[in-house]
């Protein structure tokens, strides 16, 4: 069987440094072939990006040039209407067939997960690799729901040996590093520095995003 693929989704607005370096930290892990980063169209859930959809993926494209097995997939920033990680994984399925897909999320997310458009189908798609950040964390497993406890791995080889179907927890190094921090120092002409990628930094000026 193939080595798995990432899916890195995310509104990205920005995208930065701690993106990037989660990325790369759990491709190393789980030794992933390679990394898709798949930019938000219109969120689903939550607040509505300050940056557009185009920009936001243009940043990601910056971000990730020249990075060994980071790719980019625009889907959902062409797709009419919300984005729903449904939709995505099941485009994505059709594309690698043979592949298992790991669909990275983090816990803060993942603790959201049955209020995800059509979630229980979700596992038919994919695997879902769940980042632990601080200040959240899953319950202790004897009490989680019956259908975590169903899917749980207990290490990375099960994400090899299916295409779809299991929960692993992925202890990553944490990166004190938020978007919402990034837009507010770019409004109040705050250093950048060691934040996010030059490439991106420039973009955002070029662009005057998060300027008001």
């Amino acid at each position: 069987m193939q080595a798995p693929i990432g899916i890195f989704g995310g509104t990205f607005d920005p995208v930065h440094l701690g993106h990037l370096r989660a990325a790369e930290e759990v491709q190393s892990l789980l030794s992933l072939q390679k990394v898709i980063f798949v930019p938000c169209g219109t969120p689903a859930l939550g607040k509505q990006p300050h940056a557009t959809a185009e920009q936001r993926l243009q940043m990601v494209l910056l971000a990730t040039k020249g990075l060994a097995g980071f790719t980019v997939d625009r889907y959902e920033v062409d797709q009419p209407g919300p984005s729903y990680a449904y939709d995505t994984l099941r485009y994505l399925r059709s594309v690698y067939a043979e592949a298992p897909l790991c669909f990275i999320v983090g816990v803060d997310a993942f603790l959201q997960f049955e209020k995800w458009h059509r979630w229980q189908e979700l596992f038919d798609l994919a695997h879902f690799v769940v980042m632990q950040r601080p200040g959240y964390s899953l319950p202790e497993q004897g009490n989680l729901p019956a259908w975590v406890r169903q899917r749980w791995a207990d290490n990375p080889e099960a994400l090899h040996q299916s295409t779809h179907g299991c929960i692993f927890v992925c202890q990553i190094t944490p990166h004190d590093i938020s978007a919402t921090a990034i837009r507010s120092r770019v409004a109040a002409a705050q250093k950048l520095e060691h934040l996010l990628p030059d490439r991106v930094q420039q973009y955002i000026a070029d662009n005057s995003l998060y300027t008001n």
